[in-house]
């Protein structure tokens, strides 16, 4: 089991909640940003969401992090089947060149994880630089995540309600698994934030 180099300075405690459905993908966030030091908690004037060429990225972790990926060109030279593996690894090399790169105690790379929209699929990048679907359709990261899962699970139980061709329902459902997360995590905090990254709009 590694452990987590400590870092210093600000730190982001958060929740993003992704749901795929058959038109697109619904990814929220909120806005905490915390200083566990300083037991000081605070919110962000902007979106942890953002657009990255034909990515819907939703960070959690150091803001550094996610600001060394957007000053860097998305590029267009990858296989569409291969793009977020290919997002994952400019990932990487921005925190290389950017001198953002944590390391484990073992002297591998370490990152932020992010969930990540792409034609219409949802994808986790964790902390490894692994890229991962889940087969439940939902996903999400950060010190919110147990309680957006256990709330996204409940809802996902109807299987009638599932929100394989509505989009209005899933991002519905992603609010709920983020004032759900924010109830029950000291770290997560509105306002929230939701996305919609359409399957034709990426097609």
């Amino acid at each position: 089991m590694h452990r987590q180099v400590t870092s210093r300075g600000l730190h982001v405690v958060t929740v993003i909640v992704g749901i795929e459905t058959d038109d697109g993908v619904v990814l929220g966030a909120d806005r905490s940003c915390t200083w566990p030091d300083l037991n000081q908690i605070a919110t962000y004037s902007y979106p942890k969401l953002f657009e990255y060429g034909p990515f819907l990225i939703g960070g959690c972790g150091s803001p550094r992090s996610m600001d060394l990926l957007r000053g860097c060109s998305a590029g267009d030279d990858w296989k569409p089947e291969r793009a977020v593996h290919y997002l994952a690894n400019a990932y990487r090399k921005a925190l290389i060149d950017g001198g953002g790169i944590a390391k484990w105690d073992d002297g591998t790379d370490k990152g932020d994880s992010m969930l990540v929209a792409y034609a219409g699929q949802l994808y986790r990048i964790d902390d490894q630089f692994d890229v991962l679907q889940l087969a439940d359709r939902y996903d999400a990261i950060g010190c919110g995540a147990p309680f957006a899962l256990g709330a996204l699970r409940i809802m996902s139980q109807d299987v009638h309600r599932w929100p394989d061709q509505n989009l209005d329902t899933a991002t519905h459902w992603v609010m709920a698994a983020l004032h759900a997360a924010a109830h029950h995590s000291f770290g997560v905090r509105g306002p929230f934030d939701v996305h919609v990254q359409a399957t034709d709009a990426v097609r």
